[in-house]
């Protein structure tokens, strides 16, 4: 790996953790872990907003209400 790549792939990997963030929390909620999903699905939506990704950060924001509801 060239030291040029480094970044780029930091950023993959970092999309790909939001990503699985997600993902662990619908898992946590379906088997009975309710509170645990709120917290993985808050990280999540907090790291979206960090990156600046609004439609990501609003998809994991319904998830959390439809959860609360």
């Amino acid at each position: 790996m060239a030291f040029d790549e480094a970044p780029q792939r930091r950023r993959k990997a970092e999309v790909v953790e939001r990503r699985g963030a997600e993902l662990h929390g619908e898992a946590a909620w379906w088997s009975g872990h309710p509170d645990t999903a709120v917290e993985i699905l808050e990280r999540a939506f907090a790291s979206h907003v960090e990156a600046e990704h609004p439609v990501k950060a609003a998809r994991v924001a319904l998830l959390l209400t439809y959860f609360a509801f």
